[in-house]
């Protein structure tokens, strides 16, 4: 009986099977439907508006910027590996109205979806730091 050509062909095959791919190198499916999802111009979010100090630390788009600049940190589940990175946001503070435009600069590991970590500068136009946590709606501008 001759089955080594068979058995050879077998274990090649089982072995090819077997092999486990790398996760981290398939696309997540919810980082691509959210990415989609934000970039659809007009969508408005909502949740918490907070604010950071700068402090001279490079943000996660890579720039370091002051108190002064009006920028925000996306949360981590919007950030779309960075893609967002320089584009503008519109926030509106929906207990006064109050609304500020600034840049996406950083990420915020500790916000939830719709939530937002906004610079000293940008929190200031719409709210008072003492008030803590803001009410907010957002669009990409």
């Amino acid at each position: 009986m001759h089955f080594s050509p068979l058995l050879s062909l077998f274990a090649l095959v089982a072995s090819v099977v077997s092999t486990p791919l790398p996760i981290a190198a398939l696309p997540s499916f919810a980082a691509a439907q959210n990415a989609t999802v934000l970039e659809a111009r007009g969508s408005s979010y909502s949740g918490r508006g907070t604010y950071y100090n700068q402090g001279g630390v490079r943000g996660s788009c890579g720039t370091i910027s002051t108190d002064k600049s009006l920028v925000i940190a996306l949360s981590q589940t919007q950030s779309a590996g960075g893609s967002h990175c320089g584009k503008m946001v519109k926030i509106t503070n929906t207990a006064n109205g109050k609304s500020v435009t600034a840049k996406v600069m950083d990420e915020c590991p500790g916000c939830g979806w719709g939530s937002l970590d906004l610079s000293v500068a940008a929190f200031n136009k719409i709210g008072k730091q003492s008030t803590g946590v803001l009410p907010i709606k957002w669009t990409f501008a």
